[in-house]
């Protein structure tokens, strides 16, 4: 009989600077069996046409020449200089929208800058990271695109007094245009954010620096230099190989009634290269056929099987108790500052829920779900 355990993901809420709850979730077949012993008018046309055009873009670029000219009266481009992590470490499933990571507000320079510009201008937030996204659902935040699951977001305060708030999230690029002639006093600061947008998996991002420039037509007013320019996310996991429990053959006979039962068969659960970091480790068993029998953890054979009268029951280690299902449980042993390779022992075997046994392929299919606290 096979017993196949898929993915299922259990998402827990946590405040943004913990690891929030990720689960994972793999398959084990159980395998075995029970066995009995017109032209020129159109020239004219296409002519004026032609005139007229040239006409309209000729207006267009005249608009363009007479824009503002912005220069700086006093000071000069105000830098924000922030240092990325080297590496995020995250639970693999975080809650979606958690913050990983918040350089919090970094002033650019330790004063203000005074900038000068004659007649309307563009003023122009732009991000320099090739291959940006937006993702869907989520204002302002852009996919990184070397590190799965993870956003990028920043926002740009440039009041002269008062304490930074997000004024202005930065779009790919934002173009706003002023109408005034003025002088414009700027202190500037920028912060950034790293936010799950999915799930998350290893990678690496290399950024461009500088990262973000804020520009007054072609003046360079504000800029965001980085320090570190690469960061690796380690998703919090362990490894899982699925599982595949031979459980030989039977002969009818060994059932003798309903709730009798065959010999046990021995297999684990192997949780490799655990992370450390991570407070506990919770698994759980889910059936994915019938129950027949819950107080005893018996499950139906699955539509491959033409053997009648019998389902599985799963044990605990010593074979003697049922194994919860539906139930989480911790590992035993998981070691949060060092990390490690476990193995978590249970057993099986065929329990007859008819009245008779039917001779037959016997398989079936359930699911183990990992959950990293």
């Amino acid at each position: 009989m096979h017993t196949t355990f898929h993915d299922h993901d259990h998402d827990h809420d946590h405040d943004h600077k913990h690891q929030a709850v990720s689960p994972l979730v793999h398959s084990f077949p159980i395998e075995a069996g029970i066995g009995d012993s017109s032209r020129s008018r159109a020239f004219k046309r296409m002519k004026r046409f032609s005139l007229l055009l040239v006409f309209l873009l000729g207006l267009v670029g005249i608009g363009r020449e007479a824009q503002a000219s912005c220069s700086f009266t006093a000071g000069s481009t105000l830098t924000s200089t922030i240092a990325l992590p080297t590496q995020l470490v995250v639970a693999r499933n975080v809650s979606r929208g958690t913050i990983l990571w918040d350089s919090g507000w970094v002033q650019g320079g330790t004063g203000t800058a005074s900038i000068l510009c004659n007649a309307w201008f563009y003023l122009k937030m732009q991000w320099n990271i090739p291959g940006l996204q937006p993702v869907s659902g989520m204002p302002n935040v852009f996919a990184l695109p070397n590190l799965p699951g993870v956003g990028i977001r920043a926002s740009w305060f440039w009041g002269s007094t008062g304490s930074p708030s997000d004024w202005a999230w930065i779009g790919q690029p934002d173009e706003w245009t002023a109408n005034t002639t003025q002088a414009y006093i700027l202190r500037s600061f920028l912060s950034v954010q790293l936010i799950a947008i999915g799930p998350v998996r290893s990678g690496t991002q290399v950024f461009s620096s500088p990262t973000i420039n804020v520009w007054y037509d072609g003046l360079n007013a504000a800029q965001l230099l980085l320090t570190q320019t690469s960061v690796k996310t380690l998703a919090l996991a362990c490894v899982t190989p699925d599982v595949v429990v031979p459980m030989g053959k039977h002969m009818n006979s060994e059932m003798t009634g309903p709730g009798t039962f065959t010999q046990a068969t021995g297999f684990s659960l192997n949780l490799n290269d655990c992370p450390a970091g991570m407070d506990s480790i919770e698994y759980q068993i889910d059936p994915v056929t019938a129950v027949v029998n819950s107080g005893n953890s018996v499950v139906a054979l699955d539509g491959s099987s033409t053997a009648t009268g019998i389902g599985l029951q799963l044990l605990d280690s010593t074979g003697t108790a049922a194994l919860p299902l539906s139930t989480p449980m911790t590992v035993n042993g998981y070691n949060p500052g060092t990390g490690g390779s476990y193995s978590i022992p249970l057993k099986a075997r065929y329990y007859q829920t008819g009245s008779s046994v039917g001779a037959g392929k016997a398989n079936t299919s359930v699911t183990f779900t990992m959950t990293y606290n």
